[in-house]
Parts: C-alpha cells; sequence; structure tokens
C-alpha cells in the first residue's frame, strides 16, 4: 500500500482510519470461501487457507496471509479473481504473472521461515462478471447496486521464482520499511508540534 497510495497508508496505519467493505473486497471473501467449501476447486486449493506466516526480515515485522499452503512441501498458490478488460482481453496473463510481486514476496517469507526455496508456484485467476441489478418500476429504472459473480472459467498460470526475484523484493522491504519510519517520525513530529 505504501508504494501505491502513501496518503492512504498513513490514514490507515498512522491515523487508524477504518477501512469499509466495498463490492470487491467483500466478493474476494466470498471466492476464497468458495474455493475452500466446493468440490470443484479442489484441483486448485492447497491442503491449508489463507496460511498465516510471520517473519523478522532485518529488524522488520512482515505479516501475510498466503491463500493456499502445502505445511508439509511449502507449496503455495495465489487466487486473483478478475473481470475481463474493455476489449475482451483475460484480466490476468501469463505475462503479468511473471510480473506479480507478491509470488516471490511469499517466497522469500517461506524461505526465511521455513528454510526452503519454493521456485515453482502458480496463480489462478477466477473470471468474475458484473452483474448490474435494475428493475424497472412504473416506466422509472431503479438502480440497485451491481453485484459480481464467478462464471465459471478459470486459468492457472505458472511461475518460476528464481533468488534474485527473492532478494530483490528483500530489497523492497528493507527500502520501505526504512521509507515508512522516516515518514513517520516526520509525521509524528508535525502532529506532536499541533
Amino acid at each position: 500500500m505504501w508504494r501505491k497510495d502513501r496518503d492512504g497508508f498513513r490514514r490507515r496505519y498512522y491515523e487508524n482510519e477504518k477501512t469499509f467493505d466495498n463490492i470487491y473486497t467483500m466478493f474476494g471473501r466470498e471466492v476464497h470461501e468458495a474455493i475452500d467449501r466446493e468440490e470443484k476447486y479442489t484441483c486448485i486449493r492447497l491442503p491449508k487457507a489463507e496460511h498465516k506466516i510471520q517473519v523478522d526480515i532485518g529488524g522488520v515485522q512482515v505479516l501475510a496471509y498466503i491463500d493456499t499452503f502445502d505445511p508439509e512441501t511449502c507449496a503455495f498458490g495465489e487466487y486473483k479473481s478478475g473481470i475481463r478488460k474493455p476489449d475482451g482481453s483475460p484480466r490476468w496473463t501469463q505475462k503479468d504473472v511473471d510480473k506479480h510481486d507478491q509470488l516471490p514476496f511469499y517466497s522469500l517469507l517461506i524461505q526465511k521461515k521455513y528454510s526452503k526455496k519454493v521456485n515453482k508456484t502458480y496463480l489462478v485467476w477466477l473470471e468474475t462478471a458484473k452483474i448490474e441489478n435494475k428493475t424497472k418500476r412504473g416506466g422509472v429504472v431503479l438502480d440497485q447496486g451491481d453485484t459480481l459473480a464467478l462464471t465459471g472459467h478459470y486459468e492457472t498460470f505458472n511461475r518460476k521464482i528464481l533468488q534474485r526475484d527473492r532478494d530483490r523484493i528483500l530489497r523492497q522491504i528493507k527500502k520501505t520499511a526504512r521509507e515508512i519510519s522516516k515518514d513517520y517520525t516526520t509525521y509524528k513530529q508535525e502532529h506532536d508540534r499541533n
């Protein structure tokens, strides 16, 4: 979040601003529950869902929840739901997965916690559709809010992770921690004066 929205990060973590669910966050939870419960998804899930992993990296406590994990082998995977792009192309492609930092991030945490290098993983894109809920009553169209639904189509993309990928993520974590620490110190000094 720090890398994408620094003001949002400050509001959430410095000022303890409450975050509210939206259609996408609520749907994401529903998708995870469906994957964990429904028989048709057994081929994409591993034994443990939402595996909590916490490690110290250079004095920084890092916490993550891995979508699907095998405690015996340390194999892991990631789920992403997503609507097709306006041109009809898939939301996730192999090129997107190959650039996705979350996978080497998890691999780094697994290496730090379990002393195992996981060099292969996967990401499953579950195609999603937005359904407009509109009804016509007395000649007036009432908008009752959009909903999301899985289309039933999904694609699995494999990803190879090299040690240099984990090393790059390690540098990013340390750099980000330094930036946040410096920013928070400045933030506190400014707010303590007021």
